[in-house]
């Protein structure tokens, strides 16, 4: 309650009234912006069933209809989603996932087109809301620890990466032109270049080839690994009597362009 001072007339009273409920409103806008920018505390970690299902359910999904504008190459708007370091920055500040109120999480509101719409070309199915709504009444957990924390930019967060690997790490190289070793020495072994450093490496391992294998065994050892099933006889079959001297290379390419092949890998 105000106090009177003596001889103040009621207009100064009321512009003094008025100047305490513009800095209370202030402080108070100003304690808001600060819970909302504060950082969130540091997630527990994930139960293995919360693991599996992030790993299984929600990871592919962001991998699929998010890293294209918010991945690595990418940060539409500053927004980054394939870390858990660059998930808790947010966009611009602003927390992706408001854990006292989950289903008013602005990741949840934006797959929903509730304000910002995302993804931009066209609204989530009913079932991937689902996921990401469910990831997100779990508290959102991501079983990958922030060994290295994400940056604005990808840029910045390539070379945090390439300081922690090393600078001589293969992957960090520059191409150069390497040519193959001589041929002279491995009585007409080498087929091709890679051959070629295969048979070098060998010898500096003072190892012996493995004899070639017959078409039943390669076709088997094909198959396994692009596809993780067996082939079936009849392919068998098919590859052994095959006459022609490219039939190798047409077993590879039909192996491929199988469904298969990509349905195996994409476990990976």
């Amino acid at each position: 309650m105000l106090k009177q001072e003596p001889g103040m007339p009621g207009s100064g009273r009321l512009v003094v009234a008025l100047g305490m409920a513009l800095t209370l409103g202030a402080s108070a806008i100003a304690a808001l912006a600060s819970g909302a920018s504060d950082p969130p505390a540091t997630p527990a970690a994930p139960t293995p069933q919360q693991a599996k299902f992030f790993e299984t359910r929600v990871r592919p999904l962001l991998a699929e209809r998010c890293f294209a504008c918010h991945g690595a190459a990418r940060q539409s708007g500053g927004l980054r989603l394939d870390s858990r370091a660059a998930f808790d920055l947010g966009a611009g500040g602003a927390r992706l996932v408001t854990p006292e109120k989950p289903d008013q999480s602005l990741l949840l509101r934006a797959v929903r087109h509730e304000g910002p719409r995302m993804p931009p070309g066209g609204r989530l199915s009913d079932a991937e809301i689902g996921v990401l709504a469910e990831w997100v009444r779990q508290g959102a957990p991501w079983p990958e620890a922030p060994a290295v924390k994400a940056a604005a930019t990808g840029s910045r967060q390539t070379g945090q990466v390439r300081k922690r690997a090393g600078a001589d790490h293969w992957a960090f190289r520059p191409i150069r032109p390497l040519a193959p070793p001589p041929r002279i020495s491995d009585g007409g072994w080498s087929r091709n270049a890679v051959d070629a450093f295969v048979w070098q490496k060998l010898k500096s391992e003072r190892l012996t080839p493995a004899p070639e294998a017959d078409r039943r065994a390669l076709i088997r050892r094909l198959t396994f690994d692009l596809h993780g099933l067996p082939p079936t006889p009849e392919e068998v079959e098919a590859y052994v009597a095959d006459p022609s001297a490219d039939a190798y290379e047409k077993l590879v390419d039909r192996l491929l362009e199988n469904p298969r092949f990509g349905e195996r890998w994409a476990r990976h």
